[in-house]
């Protein structure tokens, strides 16, 4: 047994408020910096990979921005929500293949 053994007894809460609100988790603070740092030294392939998905697949191009909107906008709040974060006013997802197809379709008009 190590020198903290006795120290830590399960089911024993050290700390019974919980981590202060605002404090994020150390682990998930640093898993984010490398996210950014990994992210910040391939803009360039990023943003190839992205234009050939446009190419290829305008939908799923659609799709994979969608995904990375959290992490360049941020949650909107209002002063009635207590600070609770509140839906987006738009959310893009494809429920059928007419809706696909007709996206194609303004995507391509663009062109």
């Amino acid at each position: 047994m190590g020198k903290n053994s006795t120290s830590f007894k399960p089911g024993v809460v050290t700390n019974p408020k919980g981590r202060t609100k605002g404090v994020g988790n150390k682990t998930t603070e640093k898993a984010k910096a490398l996210f950014v740092d990994i992210m910040s030294g391939n803009v360039k392939k990023f943003k190839t990979a992205l234009d050939y998905l446009y190419t290829k697949d305008k939908i799923k191009w659609l799709d994979v921005v969608n995904k990375f909107f959290p992490y360049y906008l941020p949650r909107q709040t209002d002063i009635t929500s207590d600070g609770e974060s509140i839906k987006p006013d738009v959310n893009i997802s494809v429920v059928n293949e007419k809706i696909a197809e007709d996206l194609k379709k303004l995507f391509d008009a663009d062109n």
